[in-house]
C-alpha cells in the first residue's frame, strides 16, 4: 500500500497528467467512403452530433469524407456504418458514449464532407450539428435537433426542420417548407409553394419574380417580427395578423372586411390563392420588391 507521502506525491502528478491530457491538442483522423451510382441516386445520412456539408461532385459517384477531432475512428471510437443497395446509399456516424468519454470530452467534433451527383434524393439528419447544402437539384430533407441549417441555390422540393437553430435559405427555386423551434428564419428565392415559420424568432422572406402561389403560402412566427417582400405583380389574397405589434405595407391592397391595427385582409392584383402572414408578438412588414 502506498505510504501517505507517496499518495501526496501521486495526487498532484495524477492531476497534472489529466490536465495535460485535456489541454493537449486534439489529433485529427480521416476516413473516406466511395460509392458508384447512376442516374438520380438516393442518399440518407445520419450524422448524430456531426456537422454535415453536402455539395456537388462528379456524376456517378458519392464521395464521403469523415474528419474527427479528439476521437479516433474505430477501436472503440467513432463508428462508421455504410450500406448500399443498388442506387440507394445509407451512411451513419456513431460517436462513442460512456462515462470516460463524457469526462474527457473536450474539443471533440466530427465533420462530414459529402460530394454527390448534381441531382439526387437527399435526407440528412443530425442530432446536434450544423447542416450546409448547396447547388443541388432534387427532393431534399434536412433535419437537425440543435444546429443551424444553410441551404443555398437548391432546386426542387426542400424541407427543413431545426429544433433549435437558425435556418437560412438563399436562391431556392421550387417548393419550400422550413420550421425552427427557436431561431431566426430567412428564405430567399423563386417559390411555387412556401410554408416557413419559427416558434420563437424573426422571419425574413424575399420572394423573387416568376413565383407562383399555387396553393396557400404561410409565413409565421410564434414570437418575433416578420418581414415579407413580394413582387409587385404577384396575384394573391393577403391575410396578415399580429397578436401584439403593428402592420405596414407599401403594396396596393384591395381591402376586404374590417381593417384594424393588427389585421389586414385583401387582394393583390385581383387576388388568388392565400398568403398568410401571422405572428403572435411582433410587427409585420409586407413590402414590394
Amino acid at each position: 500500500m502506498p505510504s501517505r507521502v507517496a499518495r501526496a506525491l501521486l495526487a498532484p502528478a495524477t492531476t497534472l497528467a489529466l490536465l495535460a491530457l485535456i489541454a493537449a491538442p486534439a489529433l485529427a483522423e480521416h476516413a473516406s467512403r466511395h460509392f458508384d451510382v447512376s442516374g438520380k441516386p438516393t442518399l440518407s445520412i445520419d450524422a448524430r452530433d456531426g456537422n454535415v456539408r453536402v455539395s456537388p461532385g462528379a456524376p456517378g459517384r458519392i464521395d464521403i469524407e469523415v474528419e474527427t477531432h479528439g476521437w479516433q475512428i474505430g477501436n472503440g471510437g467513432v463508428k462508421i456504418v455504410a450500406e448500399q443497395q443498388g442506387n440507394q446509399v445509407h451512411f451513419e456516424v456513431h460517436e462513442p458514449s460512456g462515462w470516460l468519454v463524457f469526462s474527457l470530452r473536450v474539443n471533440r467534433r466530427v465533420a462530414i464532407d459529402v460530394h454527390v451527383p448534381p441531382e439526387l434524393t437527399l435526407d440528412v439528419s443530425t442530432g446536434d450539428g450544423s447542416v450546409t447544402v448547396g447547388d443541388l437539384t432534387g427532393d431534399i430533407h434536412l433535419h437537425t435537433g440543435d444546429g443551424n441549417v444553410d441551404a443555398q441555390r437548391l432546386k426542387g422540393d426542400l424541407a427543413i426542420e431545426s429544433g433549435d437553430g437558425r435556418v437560412s435559405v438563399m436562391g431556392h427555386d421550387g417548393r419550400l417548407r422550413a420550421r425552427s423551434g427557436d431561431g431566426h428564419m430567412s428564405a430567399h428565392g423563386r417559390f411555387d409553394r412556401l410554408d416557413v415559420g419559427t416558434s420563437d424568432g424573426s422571419v425574413d422572406v424575399d420572394v423573387l419574380p416568376r413565383s407562383r402561389v399555387v396553393d396557400e403560402w404561410r409565413v409565421t412566427s410564434g414570437d418575433g417580427p416578420v418581414t415579407v417582400r413580394l413582387p409587385r405583380d404577384l396575384a394573391a389574397d393577403l391575410d396578415v395578423h399580429t397578436g401584439d405589434g403593428r402592420i405596414t405595407t407599401d403594396l396596393t391592397v384591395a381591402v376586404t372586411g374590417t381593417v384594424t391595427s393588427q389585421t389586414l385582409r385583401g387582394r393583390l392584383n385581383g387576388g388568388g390563392e392565400r398568403i398568410t402572414v401571422h405572428t403572435g408578438d411582433g410587427s409585420v412588414h409586407v413590402e414590394g420588391s
